[in-house]
Order: structure tokens, then sequence, then C-alpha cells
């Protein structure tokens, strides 16, 4: 039986120790581009405190990964408010294949644009647009209807759009 079918199943059992060999990584790389990397290990050893401290109310509603970046995110957003400074990357693995300098420069360009965006909008173009998750899941995520979700993500995009120079 795998980590899906018993936390399903039976959400008692769910196992944080195993949820943490199995999902640590994605886990990271998720407060990573939230709070940056000097925070991220600790944001990702207090999401599986936290995990580990309300193992008992998972319900099995959402997938065990699903329910750890709910807690993530809300982890993420108290240190965010704490240290107020975000910091934002795109995905490590990209496949440039023109001119790294002038990937360079677009980042940064990037970076800036959606640094002067709040919080709300920064979150979901995140998760939707470099780390690809679908609405439903930001939805389930975040603990918000899934329309939330689709608004927040238009006026996101329009604003940074906006912020890039772009015309709509």
């Amino acid at each position: 039986m795998n980590l899906t079918m018993i936390s399903r199943a039976r959400p008692s059992l769910i196992n944080v120790e195993l949820l943490a060999q199995t999902h640590y990584d994605d886990v990271w790389r998720f407060c990573y581009r939230r709070v940056g990397r000097t925070l991220a290990d600790d944001a990702c050893q207090q999401t599986f405190i936290g995990a580990h401290k309300s193992a008992s109310k998972f319900r099995g509603d959402s997938e065990p990964k699903t329910w750890l970046l709910g807690i993530a995110n809300r982890v993420c957003i108290q240190l965010h408010r704490a240290s107020s400074s975000l910091a934002f990357t795109d995905a490590e693995n990209s496949h440039a294949t023109h001119d790294p300098s002038h990937a360079i420069e677009s980042k940064i360009v990037l970076q800036q644009a959606l640094s002067k965006l709040n919080s709300e909008q920064q979150t979901i173009i995140l998760m939707h647009e470099i780390e690809g998750y679908t609405q439903q899941e930001i939805a389930l995520i975040l603990n918000i209807p899934e329309g939330t979700v689709k608004s927040r993500l238009f006026y996101a995009i329009k604003a940074l759009k906006q912020q890039l120079g772009v015309q709509q």
C-alpha cells in the first residue's frame, strides 16, 4: 500500500518521517522560492515540525504533499512577515538555449517586476507559472475557493505585465 492509500484510508496513520523522506526536496524548493536561500532550511524544518504536531488533524481530503505545502505556505508567510524580505527565483532547471547574459538580464527584470507586486500576487504567480500547480491544487494549498485563485491569477498576471511594460 502506498503512502497516499494509507493516509486516505486512515489519516491517523500518516507517517511524517516517510513524508519527509518523500517530499523534503519539494517542500524545500517551495520554501526557497518564497523566503530565499537563507530562510529555506528553517522554513522547511518548521514545516515538518508543524506537520508532526498536526498529523492527527490530517483528514485525507487532499494529497499529503498538498497538505505539506499548505503548512509550508503558512510558515513562509510567517517568516516573510518576520524578515520583511522575499526572494524570488525561477525554476532551477530551466534550459535556456539563448545567450546566458540575456537570460540573467531577463531573470533580474522579472525578479524586480515580481518584487513590486503584493505578496498575494507573488505567491499565486510563483505557484502557477513557476512551480506548475493547477488552479485546483493552489486552492487546496492556500485553502481558498478555486474561483478566487482564478481571479487572483488573472489580476496578478495583469499587474506583472504592467510592471514589465507589456501592452495588453
